[in-house]
């Protein structure tokens, strides 16, 4: 009963945490207290320049004839950046008399200073009490009668697909990307995941009525208690708005999630949108922003996109050849490996189990045809988010599965290891063709003219300059006879250009109201954990375009994809 009290007192008083936290976790204290609270400081003190006229404006723009509420899904741990945007828009919202709800944890105390600060009303997970809802008990038996992957995979309830949730959420807890559900501790894990997960949900449900919410903001939408949340919003029909984060500082990608969209990639774009792009003219400017985009994005300028590409530096193809002794003639495929653990299922269907089993099986086709130099390009997220040096020893969760499933390779198979020498745009410019199922490569060997062989759905396979299989079998047949494959068309390049502008150019909302940085006790932007915002606006007495178009278009979810 003590303790309860006293953790009770420590989550409504920053102040005597802060104490207690510099006694005994000094280190701590400096990062999560000291930094973390100047970069609230320094926020807000910048906030100050937002003025009468810019309000006024916000107030003219988001005026409606309805009562709005929004909902905030903050969760537990939202990186400082996205903290900072939300309070912002949540604030420019208020002026319109909208109700910011934010849901939120009592032990998250940065996100919470941000809270309080902007008068938002903070609903607590803690105080939700997912774990008291009742089930049917006839969903609760099916569930435990779930034995088999298929089972696990195929079981949704109302079209909410409640299994897939809990696979992907197994597998991001574990940084694996082959999920075995042999021994019964895994299955138990994956029902009471499941079961947490329709619990949520039906939480869920009663939250948004009893609060009337009718507007709601997410990052995460498929792992976790999120997807749970997630699902319930897009039952009601609310107006969801989900954010990303880019390989830009200045910039992240929003998208309203509707059943049309749902389970789409955030960057991929609605029928509407590709109608639109297929009637646009692919003209000078666009090919010349493209390149340019190309240049920022594996040049220096921003530090979300460095990260990937440390230490490397641009090469002709023919140094690329020559380090790797491949004649000049033989062709080039490179399996593009996706992060094979993180948000399973959500971007469309695969034609194998998950991303891990997809990259076995390619590379046991590769194998089977060594008319190809073949490379398997290991993501290069393994430089900077450290799981395999914490869940697998410092071995590549790549190498340990094909090592573990294939074993020696042969010759005309090679790595391109995370801390290659040589840029990505160098290894795109060397590939004849690229094989994957919705990475951000099959867009950029697209619009450099390169075949683009997929393994799936849920991005651009249906823009028209992919090579698509609609079965396993038929996937092997493409793999076997890539040495055989003529170089796209005009016509395939040129849609594959223009969706690669509206992806890379069109796609990112410019955040020029801000200026982007690293936090306090920071150097650089190495990851969204090291960036932080102010307030650029001045004394301006207009709100810049990008910000007054977000504004319009965030209220009405007809429009699905948000472009400038």
């Amino acid at each position: 009963m003590l303790i309860s009290k006293l953790k009770s007192v420590l989550t409504k008083n920053f102040y005597l945490y802060s104490i207690l936290l510099l006694i005994f976790r000094p280190r701590r204290f400096l990062n999560e207290m000291i930094f973390s609270f100047m970069e609230y400081r320094i926020f807000f003190q910048s906030l100050r320049k937002l003025t009468d006229s810019q309000r006024l404006e916000a107030k003219n723009v988001l005026k409606t004839g309805f009562k709005r509420k929004i909902l905030i899904v903050f969760g537990s741990n939202m990186n400082v950046a996205f903290i900072q945007l939300w309070a912002f828009l949540g604030l420019l919202y208020k002026v319109t008399g909208t109700e910011v709800l934010c849901l939120t944890s009592k032990h998250s105390k940065i996100q919470n200073l941000y809270i309080t600060r902007c008068k938002f009303d903070p609903i607590f997970l803690e105080d939700l009490k997912f774990q008291n809802e009742k089930l049917d008990e006839n969903i609760l038996d099916t569930v435990v009668s779930l034995q088999t992957f298929s089972d696990f995979k195929n079981f949704e309830i109302d079209g909410v697909p409640f299994g897939k949730m809990g696979l992907s959420t197994y597998s991001r807890n574990r940084a694996s990307g082959l999920i075995e559900v042999g021994d019964e501790r895994a299955k138990n894990e994956l029902r009471e995941s499941i079961i947490f997960s329709l619990k949520v949900f039906q939480a869920s449900e009663k939250i948004y009525q009893s609060y009337n919410v009718n507007m709601i903001f997410f990052v995460e939408l498929f792992m976790g208690y999120y997807g749970a949340l997630y699902y319930a919003a897009l039952k009601r029909k609310l107006n969801i708005i989900r954010f990303c984060g880019t390989v830009r500082d200045n910039a992240i990608v929003v998208q309203h999630m509707t059943e049309k969209s749902d389970r789409t990639h955030f960057s991929s774009l609605s029928e509407k949108s590709l109608s639109d792009l297929r009637q646009m003219e692919l003209t000078p400017e666009i090919k010349n922003e493209l390149e340019k985009n190309f240049a920022d994005r594996y040049g220096k300028r921003w530090g979300l996109s460095s990260r990937n590409q440390e230490n490397t530096e641009v090469v002709s193809v023919d140094q690329i050849r020559n380090a790797f002794g491949i004649v000049k003639d033989k062709k080039i495929g490179i399996i593009y490996s996706h992060i094979l653990y993180d948000t399973l299922y959500f971007n469309g269907e695969y034609l194998f189990e998950n991303y891990a089993s997809w990259l076995v099986e390619t590379v046991k086709i590769a194998a089977e045809n060594p008319n190809i130099e073949w490379f398997i390009k290991i993501h290069p997220s393994n430089n900077w988010r450290g799981e395999h040096e914490y869940y697998h020893k410092g071995r590549y969760e790549e190498i340990r599965l094909i090592d573990e499933h294939i074993g020696q390779l042969p010759d005309h198979i090679r790595f391109i290891y995370p801390d290659t020498p040589f840029s990505p745009y160098s290894w795109l410019q060397v590939a004849d063709f690229g094989v994957t199922i919705t990475g951000t490569s099959g867009i950029e060997l697209g619009a450099l003219g390169k075949n683009v062989i997929v393994g799936g759905t849920g991005r651009y396979e249906t823009v028209g300059f992919t090579i698509n299989s609609s079965t396993a079998k038929e996937y092997r047949k493409v793999l076997l006879k890539s040495h055989q494959l003529s170089k796209p068309s005009e016509k395939q390049k040129r849609i594959a250009q223009k969706f690669a502008h509206a992806t890379f150019c069109r796609k990112p909302f410019s955040l020029d109201f801000f200026i982007a940085k690293p936090r306090v006790g920071k150097k650089k932007i190495f990851g969204t954990d090291d960036l932080a915002y102010s307030y650029a606006l001045g004394n301006s007495e207009r709100l810049p375009v990008s910000l007054v178009d977000f504004l319009n278009w965030s209220l009405d979810n007809s429009d699905i994809d948000f472009l400038t």
